[in-house]
């Protein structure tokens, strides 16, 4: 019999253990219970069945002291070596008594075999959790100390400064590449927007002028003074290519192809009006400041040009009217009395070379007419041509005598070409009256001689 508070095994049975005092089990409660445990199979018992209890074991007991436990050890030595033959019933109470190591108060009490068991084993694994962390959090602490240890050893050395300043170096190279393409690119992106804007407003301006030009209609031409009137650059911009569009529109008015004062009239007012206009009414204002598309001193100097092109233009179109009605020496008179510094002198040389090239025409269709029957006379009768034809070159350089075409090379050439045919024929016909004079002489002779001989055989 064994004491199940104790664990003293009682060579008899007895209703409490001499021991502790504790009521014991009898016979039929011990099978009961070892019947209990097989029908249980609990398996920490099959698999621990060479589980050897020290002498901790012991002490984990509810003794009253420790003298008396350590006696009870020494009696329980002494009776296991006496009942060797103790059946198997008393050796499973006794390995299950050394596994449970919890007090035998009156909660345990309440508690089932297996739930002190299984208390038992979570505790074990608990404690075996907790020592195994524990191990694992020392050998990382150990790790992490030896890394830093090797790291602060590794970083001391000459070789590793020096490494550590060259990635330094280079990093700080790459850095200064990157900001300087940054700033570039930052740069090249503003510079190409202002390029941009500043295109997109005098493109503008352009097509607004052209507007204005077509339509006298002037409205978006201040649009573009609304639009630019806070940057004085671009104001200023505005303002020299304004003036440069009506420079333009200068040079078509004194180019206009007009025929007649009325029509001239005409577009003189046009050319006044789109002048007058960006001056007067293509004009916004700004901080009390006016901002004009054409600026009074641009306005000034396009004025006066037209109003100086237009006085100018009365004798050009006088000259021009007797050019039209082919009056020749008249035109070319008045051309001729245009001077350097009037706006039309170059369209006066223009028109003075033109009359001469007119009169050459005219004399060279008069001579191709007298040439094409110069070829069925004879040399007599083409001097008498070319003659005639060498008359009529020096009667039209008496005819327009205001146009003096003896200035001029073609006309030159002309009477230089006649005068030598002239002059040739008039020696051919020289040759020819020289001969038929001779030929006449001498058939004169011959009928003289042929007389006389006549007259002697008479008188014979």
């Amino acid at each position: 019999m064994i004491c199940r508070n104790c664990g003293v095994r009682l060579s008899g049975y007895s209703d409490k253990c001499p021991f502790c005092g504790n009521k014991l089990n009898t016979i039929e409660e011990d099978k009961n219970l070892k019947q209990e445990s097989d029908e249980l199979e609990l398996p920490i018992l099959k698999k621990n069945e060479d589980v050897e209890l020290n002498a901790n074991d012991v002490y984990l007991s509810n003794n009253d002291s420790e003298a008396e436990i350590e006696e009870k050890k020494e009696e329980t030595e002494e009776i296991e070596e006496e009942n060797d033959s103790s059946n198997e019933d008393d050796l499973f109470l006794e390995k299950t008594r050394s596994i449970s190591l919890v007090e035998d108060n009156e909660e345990v009490s309440e508690l089932s075999l297996i739930d002190d068991i299984n208390r038992q084993i979570d505790d074990m694994n608990e404690e075996s959790n907790l020592l195994e962390n524990k191990e694992e959090e020392n050998v990382i602490s150990s790790q992490e100390t030896k890394a830093s240890d090797d790291a602060i050893n590794e970083l001391s050395t000459k070789s590793s400064f020096k490494f550590r300043r060259n990635i330094l170096l280079v990093t700080g190279a790459l850095c200064l590449l990157i900001a300087l393409i940054l700033f570039a690119f930052i740069y090249f992106k503003h510079s190409k927007e202002e390029a941009i804007s500043e295109a997109n407003y005098i493109e503008n301006l352009n097509e607004a002028l052209q507007k204005y030009y077509d339509t006298e209609e002037i409205d978006d031409v201040i649009y573009v003074l609304e639009d630019i009137k806070k940057d004085d650059d671009k104001i200023k911009e505005v303002q020299n290519r304004t003036r440069t569009v009506c420079d333009s529109w200068v040079l078509l008015y004194l180019n206009e192809e007009i025929l007649d004062k009325e029509k001239f009239g005409e577009a003189s007012n046009k050319y006044k009006r789109l002048i007058d206009g960006l001056h007067n009414d293509a004009m916004i204002r700004h901080n009390d400041i006016r901002i004009k598309a054409l600026t009074d001193t641009d306005y000034e100097e396009l004025s006066k040009q037209i109003s100086d092109i237009y006085s100018d233009s009365s004798m050009f179109l006088e000259a021009l009217n007797y050019y039209s009605n082919k009056d020749y020496n008249r035109a070319f008179y008045d051309f001729d009395r245009i001077d350097e510094k009037n706006f039309y002198y170059e369209k006066a040389v223009h028109y003075k070379n033109k009359i001469v090239d007119d009169i050459i025409s005219l004399l060279k269709a008069d001579i191709k007419k007298m040439e094409n029957v110069v070829g069925e006379l004879t040399d007599e009768e083409k001097l008498q041509e070319y003659l005639h034809i060498e008359e009529i070159i020096l009667e039209y350089n008496n005819v327009y005598v205001s146009v003096n075409l003896s200035s001029d090379s073609t006309y030159q050439e002309l009477l230089g070409t006649y005068t030598s045919y002239v002059a040739l024929y008039t020696e051919k016909v020289s040759e020819n009256n020289k001969i038929d004079s001779n030929q006449n002489n001498q058939e004169n002779i011959n009928q003289g001689n042929n007389l006389n001989e006549g007259s002697s055989i008479e008188s014979e």
